[in-house]
């Protein structure tokens, strides 16, 4: 599995090295360099800003070898808000549909990438339930449709 990860204190630290010892790909990302360079010890893949944790999910998508996710993950689009947002920064993940029919659940597509072991593995079971509660009322999904006239 491949996954990226900005924050790494206390949770998002250890939540690397349990990754890692489990041999996922992990893209770690933080505000400040110091922890960065703690995860790359542990074997993360270093990024030092969420844009360039974003090329390197990117390059990961890129290297998979399902197709289909392959394709979907394409459509992968980060946006960052240009206003602050309280004392953080808001980001926005669009996945677009490009193959028909296909689940664009970013989470879904993510456990795509996992092998049937590490699925049952119960660091990688404790990982989704700590990303399932790091959004407080759930992960905001909206559907879209494109306005007449773009």
């Amino acid at each position: 599995m491949e996954l990226g990860l900005y924050g790494l204190g206390r949770m998002g630290g250890n939540m690397v090295i349990r990754l890692r010892q489990g041999g996922h790909r992990v893209v770690a990302a933080n505000r400040s360099p110091g922890p960065v360079d703690e995860a790359a010890k542990q074997g993360a893949i270093p990024a030092y800003s969420p844009e360039e944790m974003v090329s390197k999910l990117r390059a990961g998508f890129a290297s998979t070898t399902d197709e289909t996710l392959k394709k979907q993950g394409a459509g992968f689009k980060v946006y960052k808000a240009t206003e602050p947002f309280g004392s953080n920064t808001l980001y926005v993940v669009q996945l677009d549909p490009v193959v028909p029919n296909a689940e664009y659940d970013l989470f879904a597509m993510l456990q795509k990438t996992l092998t049937p072991d590490q699925l049952r593995d119960p660091a990688t079971q404790d990982m989704w339930k700590k990303f399932a509660g790091a959004f407080a009322a759930g992960l905001s999904k909206l559907s879209l449709t494109t306005v007449s006239g773009q």
